[in-house]
């Protein structure tokens, strides 16, 4: 497919969750990205699935309180790849227990998105069973997430490139 051709980021990330929601049949994905702002957030920039308003509703920080308990929040601390294998039984899944289980979802894994070595953001990908993800699975994701970086970089060199040929033309038509 044409995913890593896209060239607007949001488009990407977009299509990357679809692809895998589709070919890997998981009832939700989302890409969230870790904001350096006072509360530490997680924003949703990404979304496929049937139950994307579950995203909408959400809140998860990175921090070291309860909404950063969960797979999300460790994972960017960390940099780890991190679960919530059962959701039901999980107490750091509390704030998002009640939800994820009104939307189906049992299991999670939150897979760090890192360029160098800081964690930007996370894929978030949810189950409808308990211990829903394998090993082989895993790596498989984790390879996407290197993936992702490499495309988020690409565009955005594209995106620096083109700004810079527009600035070239301005001061040339200026001469």
């Amino acid at each position: 497919e044409d995913v890593l051709h896209t060239p607007q980021e949001d488009v990407l990330l977009n299509n990357i969750c679809q692809t895998i929601v589709n070919t890997m049949g998981y009832p939700l994905m989302w890409i969230g990205y870790a904001r350096d702002d006072k509360e530490k957030t997680v924003q949703p920039v990404a979304k496929a699935g049937l139950n994307t308003d579950y995203v909408d509703n959400l809140t998860v920080t990175w921090d070291d309180t309860e909404l950063g308990q969960g797979p999300t929040g460790r994972a960017i601390r960390t940099g780890k790849t991190c679960f919530s294998a059962n959701i039901p039984a999980d107490a750091n899944f509390k704030p998002w227990q009640h939800s994820a289980l009104e939307h189906g979802f049992h299991s999670s894994v939150a897979i760090p998105l890192q360029e160098d070595s800081k964690v930007v953001g996370t894929l978030n990908i949810y189950s409808a069973i308990k211990e829903g993800f394998a090993p082989e699975e895993i790596t498989v994701l984790e390879d996407l997430a290197d993936d992702i970086i490499f495309g988020i970089h690409a565009i955005s060199q594209i995106e620096k490139r083109i700004k810079a040929e527009e600035a070239l033309q301005k001061a040339h038509d200026t001469l």
